[in-house]
């Protein structure tokens, strides 16, 4: 819509922006949206087949048993991975 208004604009035809909007939409048409990223993570068809190895049992009685991962990410170029030994100490993290 704000594409259309523009160039009725630069064209020398001034128009409401409001009247664009009022008149693409009684005919019908819309503008189309363009994501700000691209896609990197599409889900696969289907129940998810993995197995559950831990039955959902995250403590552990003694060390080395039980290791978990955590993965954040907060800004485009921050990542931090943890990984954790679930009886009672962090084993590494990076960012």
């Amino acid at each position: 819509m704000c594409k259309v208004h523009a160039e009725l604009n630069r064209q020398r035809h001034p128009v409401a922006r409001r009247t664009v909007q009022r008149l693409m939409k009684a005919a019908g048409l819309r503008g189309v949206r363009r994501t700000g990223h691209p896609r990197t993570t599409v889900p696969a068809p289907g129940p998810d087949s993995r197995g559950d190895l831990v039955q959902r049992k995250f403590s552990a009685t003694g060390p080395d048993q039980l290791w978990v991962t955590d993965i954040e990410r907060r800004e485009a170029l921050f990542n931090r991975v943890e990984v954790k030994d679930r009886h009672r100490r962090p084993v590494a993290a990076g960012w």
